[in-house]
Protein backbone atom coordinates (compact mmCIF):
# COMPACT_ATOMS: atom_id res chain seq x y z
CA UNK A 1 0.00 0.00 0.00
CA UNK A 2 1.77 3.37 -1.15
CA UNK A 3 1.97 6.37 1.84
CA UNK A 4 -0.34 8.37 -0.05
CA UNK A 5 -3.31 5.52 -0.24
CA UNK A 6 -2.60 4.99 3.48
CA UNK A 7 -2.56 8.90 4.29
CA UNK A 8 -5.96 9.59 2.29
CA UNK A 9 -7.61 8.13 5.25
CA UNK A 10 -6.21 10.52 7.64
CA UNK A 11 -4.98 13.81 5.54
CA UNK A 12 -8.44 15.39 6.71
CA UNK A 13 -6.73 15.71 10.19
CA UNK A 14 -3.59 15.84 9.03
CA UNK A 15 -3.26 18.50 6.79
CA UNK A 16 -5.80 21.18 8.33
CA UNK A 17 -3.89 24.11 7.05
CA UNK A 18 -6.36 27.37 6.37
CA UNK A 19 -4.05 30.56 6.22
CA UNK A 20 -4.39 30.16 1.93
CA UNK A 21 -8.57 29.69 2.21
CA UNK A 22 -9.51 33.97 2.25
CA UNK A 23 -6.83 34.79 -0.06
CA UNK A 24 -7.58 31.86 -3.02
CA UNK A 25 -11.56 33.06 -2.34
CA UNK A 26 -10.28 36.87 -3.42
CA UNK A 27 -9.53 35.04 -6.80
CA UNK A 28 -13.22 33.88 -7.36
CA UNK A 29 -15.15 37.22 -7.77
CA UNK A 30 -18.12 35.68 -10.30
CA UNK A 31 -20.52 33.09 -9.74
CA UNK A 32 -19.87 31.40 -13.06
CA UNK A 33 -15.89 31.23 -12.79
CA UNK A 34 -14.72 27.80 -14.03
CA UNK A 35 -12.25 26.88 -11.10
CA UNK A 36 -9.57 23.82 -11.30
CA UNK A 37 -7.76 22.61 -8.16
CA UNK A 38 -4.46 19.98 -8.76
CA UNK A 39 -3.78 18.75 -6.90
CA UNK A 40 -7.07 18.63 -4.40
CA UNK A 41 -5.35 16.29 -1.99
CA UNK A 42 -8.63 15.26 0.74
CA UNK A 43 -10.55 18.59 0.27
CA UNK A 44 -9.48 21.21 2.04
CA UNK A 45 -9.88 23.87 -0.15
CA UNK A 46 -12.43 22.31 -2.22
CA UNK A 47 -14.97 22.13 0.59
CA UNK A 48 -14.51 25.88 1.09
CA UNK A 49 -14.28 27.23 -2.52
CA UNK A 50 -16.83 25.10 -4.30
CA UNK A 51 -19.87 26.59 -3.70
CA UNK A 52 -18.55 29.76 -4.60
CA UNK A 53 -17.60 28.95 -8.52
CA UNK A 54 -19.57 28.09 -11.38
CA UNK A 55 -18.13 24.95 -11.98
CA UNK A 56 -15.10 23.35 -10.13
CA UNK A 57 -12.47 20.68 -11.56
CA UNK A 58 -10.55 18.94 -8.79
CA UNK A 59 -7.47 17.00 -10.06
CA UNK A 60 -5.42 14.41 -8.00
CA UNK A 61 -2.69 11.95 -8.63
CA UNK A 62 -4.06 9.66 -6.42
CA UNK A 63 -7.26 8.42 -6.68
CA UNK A 64 -7.60 7.25 -2.63
CA UNK A 65 -7.34 11.19 -2.46
CA UNK A 66 -9.93 12.25 -5.13
CA UNK A 67 -12.07 9.65 -3.71
CA UNK A 68 -12.08 11.40 0.13
CA UNK A 69 -12.40 14.84 -1.69
CA UNK A 70 -15.51 13.62 -3.75
CA UNK A 71 -17.19 11.99 -0.49
CA UNK A 72 -16.45 15.13 1.15
CA UNK A 73 -18.37 17.24 -1.80
CA UNK A 74 -21.37 14.86 -1.58
CA UNK A 75 -21.65 15.32 1.83
CA UNK A 76 -22.21 18.98 1.45
CA UNK A 77 -24.54 18.94 -1.37
CA UNK A 78 -21.89 19.98 -3.86
CA UNK A 79 -20.98 16.80 -6.11
CA UNK A 80 -23.24 18.16 -8.96
CA UNK A 81 -21.04 21.47 -9.95
CA UNK A 82 -17.77 19.74 -9.48
CA UNK A 83 -15.77 17.40 -11.80
CA UNK A 84 -13.17 14.99 -10.55
CA UNK A 85 -10.34 13.34 -12.51
CA UNK A 86 -7.33 11.19 -11.06
CA UNK A 87 -4.20 12.84 -12.91
CA UNK A 88 -1.00 13.93 -13.73
CA UNK A 89 -0.61 17.75 -13.31
CA UNK A 90 2.07 17.42 -16.10
CA UNK A 91 -0.30 15.96 -18.35
CA UNK A 92 -3.84 16.84 -17.24
CA UNK A 93 -6.47 18.37 -20.38
CA UNK A 94 -9.78 17.65 -20.09
CA UNK A 95 -10.66 19.75 -23.00
CA UNK A 96 -11.65 22.82 -21.43
CA UNK A 97 -9.82 26.41 -20.03
CA UNK A 98 -10.14 27.34 -16.89
CA UNK A 99 -11.16 31.42 -15.54
CA UNK A 100 -8.79 30.49 -12.16
CA UNK A 101 -6.03 27.65 -11.68
CA UNK A 102 -5.30 26.61 -8.42
CA UNK A 103 -1.51 24.96 -7.32
CA UNK A 104 -2.00 25.26 -3.64
CA UNK A 105 0.75 25.26 -0.82
CA UNK A 106 4.01 23.33 -1.60
CA UNK A 107 2.26 20.96 -4.12
CA UNK A 108 4.32 21.95 -6.88
CA UNK A 109 7.48 21.42 -5.06
CA UNK A 110 6.73 17.64 -4.85
CA UNK A 111 8.32 17.57 -8.46
CA UNK A 112 11.50 17.68 -10.01
CA UNK A 113 12.82 20.56 -11.51
CA UNK A 114 12.19 19.61 -14.96
CA UNK A 115 8.58 17.77 -14.07
CA UNK A 116 7.83 21.04 -12.42
CA UNK A 117 8.30 23.22 -15.29
CA UNK A 118 6.41 20.64 -17.77
CA UNK A 119 3.23 20.90 -15.00
CA UNK A 120 3.60 24.70 -15.32
CA UNK A 121 3.33 24.38 -18.84
CA UNK A 122 0.37 22.24 -19.63
CA UNK A 123 -1.75 24.20 -16.76
CA UNK A 124 -1.06 27.25 -18.83
CA UNK A 125 -2.29 25.62 -21.74
CA UNK A 126 -5.43 25.35 -19.51
CA UNK A 127 -5.67 28.66 -18.40
CA UNK A 128 -8.32 31.36 -20.18
CA UNK A 129 -6.25 34.06 -22.20
CA UNK A 130 -6.07 38.19 -20.78
CA UNK A 131 -8.29 37.68 -17.52
CA UNK A 132 -7.42 33.79 -16.12
CA UNK A 133 -5.27 33.62 -13.55
CA UNK A 134 -3.12 30.73 -12.36
CA UNK A 135 -1.85 30.99 -8.60
CA UNK A 136 1.23 28.89 -7.58
CA UNK A 137 1.90 28.81 -3.72
CA UNK A 138 5.37 27.99 -2.80
CA UNK A 139 7.06 27.29 0.63
CA UNK A 140 10.39 29.56 1.26
CA UNK A 141 11.48 26.79 3.78
CA UNK A 142 12.92 30.04 6.37
CA UNK A 143 10.73 29.32 9.08
CA UNK A 144 9.54 27.21 11.62
CA UNK A 145 6.27 25.58 10.89
CA UNK A 146 5.49 27.32 7.77
CA UNK A 147 4.88 24.56 6.49
CA UNK A 148 3.28 22.74 9.47
CA UNK A 149 6.69 20.16 9.29
CA UNK A 150 9.65 22.14 8.69
CA UNK A 151 11.72 23.19 11.66
CA UNK A 152 15.09 24.42 10.82
CA UNK A 153 15.79 25.52 14.21
CA UNK A 154 15.27 21.22 15.02
CA UNK A 155 18.42 19.33 14.63
CA UNK A 156 18.19 17.61 11.34
CA UNK A 157 17.57 13.79 10.90
CA UNK A 158 16.00 13.22 14.33
CA UNK A 159 13.28 12.73 15.18
CA UNK A 160 10.02 14.89 16.47
CA UNK A 161 6.90 14.51 17.65
CA UNK A 162 4.55 16.99 15.74
CA UNK A 163 1.37 16.82 17.71
CA UNK A 164 -1.89 14.28 18.41
CA UNK A 165 -4.79 15.34 17.26
CA UNK A 166 -8.95 13.92 17.25
CA UNK A 167 -9.21 12.54 13.83
CA UNK A 168 -12.87 13.58 12.09
CA UNK A 169 -13.90 9.72 11.95
CA UNK A 170 -13.54 9.58 15.69
CA UNK A 171 -9.95 8.21 15.78
CA UNK A 172 -6.38 9.95 17.22
CA UNK A 173 -3.96 10.79 15.02
CA UNK A 174 -0.36 11.04 16.29
CA UNK A 175 2.18 12.28 14.11
CA UNK A 176 6.18 12.48 14.18
CA UNK A 177 8.55 13.74 11.49
CA UNK A 178 12.59 14.36 10.56
CA UNK A 179 13.72 16.16 7.87
CA UNK A 180 17.15 16.32 6.14
CA UNK A 181 17.97 19.27 3.74
CA UNK A 182 19.80 19.40 0.67
CA UNK A 183 21.33 21.87 -2.15
CA UNK A 184 18.22 21.26 -3.93
CA UNK A 185 15.72 19.51 -1.44
CA UNK A 186 14.70 19.04 1.59
CA UNK A 187 13.82 15.18 2.35
CA UNK A 188 10.64 14.59 5.15
CA UNK A 189 10.10 11.17 7.43
CA UNK A 190 6.96 11.18 8.69
CA UNK A 191 5.66 8.41 11.76
CA UNK A 192 2.13 7.46 12.43
CA UNK A 193 0.21 6.20 14.75
CA UNK A 194 -3.63 6.19 14.42
CA UNK A 195 -5.63 4.83 17.51
CA UNK A 196 -9.04 3.70 16.52
CA UNK A 197 -11.96 1.64 18.27
CA UNK A 198 -10.89 -1.66 16.39
CA UNK A 199 -6.78 -0.98 17.66
CA UNK A 200 -3.85 0.74 16.83
CA UNK A 201 -1.99 1.15 13.20
CA UNK A 202 1.44 2.19 12.47
CA UNK A 203 2.89 3.56 9.31
CA UNK A 204 5.51 5.39 7.75
CA UNK A 205 5.60 8.18 4.81
CA UNK A 206 8.56 9.82 3.08
CA UNK A 207 8.47 13.31 0.67
CA UNK A 208 10.54 15.05 -1.06
CA UNK A 209 9.89 19.04 -1.80
CA UNK A 210 12.36 20.88 -4.01
CA UNK A 211 13.44 24.38 -3.41
CA UNK A 212 12.21 26.68 -5.47
CA UNK A 213 12.50 30.36 -5.38
CA UNK A 214 11.04 33.51 -7.56
CA UNK A 215 14.51 33.81 -9.57
CA UNK A 216 13.17 30.06 -10.61
CA UNK A 217 9.83 30.60 -11.32
CA UNK A 218 10.97 33.71 -13.39
CA UNK A 219 13.45 31.67 -15.48
CA UNK A 220 11.30 28.95 -16.45
CA UNK A 221 8.32 30.14 -17.42
CA UNK A 222 7.17 29.65 -20.90
CA UNK A 223 6.68 32.85 -23.14
CA UNK A 224 2.56 32.43 -23.00
CA UNK A 225 2.30 32.83 -19.24
CA UNK A 226 3.41 36.20 -17.24
CA UNK A 227 3.77 37.26 -13.82
CA UNK A 228 0.85 39.50 -12.48
CA UNK A 229 1.93 39.03 -9.05
CA UNK A 230 4.26 37.90 -6.30
CA UNK A 231 3.63 38.35 -2.34
CA UNK A 232 5.50 36.82 0.30
CA UNK A 233 2.30 36.18 2.50
CA UNK A 234 -1.88 35.68 2.20
CA UNK A 235 -1.60 39.63 3.23
CA UNK A 236 -0.33 40.29 -0.49
CA UNK A 237 2.36 41.86 1.20
CA UNK A 238 5.26 42.22 -1.67
CA UNK A 239 7.80 39.26 -1.78
CA UNK A 240 11.22 39.93 -0.21
CA UNK A 241 14.17 37.40 0.37
CA UNK A 242 12.75 36.99 4.11
CA UNK A 243 9.17 36.23 3.24
CA UNK A 244 7.97 32.82 4.19
CA UNK A 245 5.97 32.26 1.14
CA UNK A 246 6.44 33.00 -2.77
CA UNK A 247 3.25 32.95 -3.75
CA UNK A 248 3.05 33.82 -7.99
CA UNK A 249 -0.53 34.77 -9.96
CA UNK A 250 0.40 33.83 -13.02
CA UNK A 251 -1.72 35.54 -16.65
CA UNK A 252 -1.77 33.75 -20.14
CA UNK A 253 -1.25 36.03 -23.56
Amino acid sequence: MSSYLQRAAVYQTEYAEDRDVEFIKSYITKRDMSVLEVPCGAGRLAVELAALAGRYTIVDLEQAMLNETLARLRALGLADRVDGYAADMCEFDCGETFDLIIVPREALQLLEPASAVRAIGNLGGLLKKDAGRMVVDLAAFLNDGDPDYFYPSFAEGRWHKNWTRNDVKASRLTRWSRQQSCTDRIEFEFRYELTTGEGVQNFDSHMTLYRYNKKWVETNLPDDLFISGIWGNYDRQDHSDTSSRIIVSLGAS
